[in-house]
């Protein structure tokens, strides 16, 4: 998280703490594809609804606070987790479905935000080590592009 300080043209408070609570919401994320893939053969999840319901996450990490979308609900965890796909309720998209702990290296996108939600800044990015960070315009534009083009999984440029 050290970079998105320096990256940080939203320099106001807002804008700082909406990057930090995405990245947050990110790191969690990854925290819980670990314990998944502990529990499934080091085989990640094939969705953020095969994760939120076997790991019991709340909907609200699912949600970056600066995108316009809202967290999920629903009367059980798993008609909860049904909701994620139906839009407006995920701000983030998942590209671990097939990888492993193995096949997810430190340069693997696992999951990432769309473009948009930080303007200028770039966008948060987890990778398959489960470290989050920020990337440039730039590099989110080729990450982006390559899921887009169905060349997976996404590494950093």
């Amino acid at each position: 998280m050290i970079l998105a300080s320096a990256l940080l043209p939203e320099r106001g408070a807002p804008g700082m703490a909406n990057m930090i609570k995405c990245a947050g919401n990110l790191s969690q994320i990854g925290k819980a594809i670990g314990l998944y893939a502990a529990d499934h053969r080091n085989q990640f999840p094939d969705s953020f609804q095969t994760l939120m319901v076997c790991q019991q996450l709340d909907s609200a990490v699912f949600v970056c606070p600066a995108s316009s979308d809202t967290p999920a609900a629903g009367a059980t965890t798993r008609a909860t987790a049904q909701q994620l796909s139906a839009g407006g309720h995920c701000s983030y998209i998942y590209l671990g479905c097939g990888l492993t702990v193995n096949s997810a290296t430190a340069n693997t996108v696992v999951a990432y935000e769309p473009l948009g939600h930080h303007p200028h800044v770039g966008i948060n990015v987890l990778f398959g080590d489960g470290q989050v960070e920020v990337v440039t315009p730039q590099a989110a534009n080729k990450i982006v592009g390559a899921a887009a083009a169905g060349r997976l999984p996404a590494t950093m440029p």
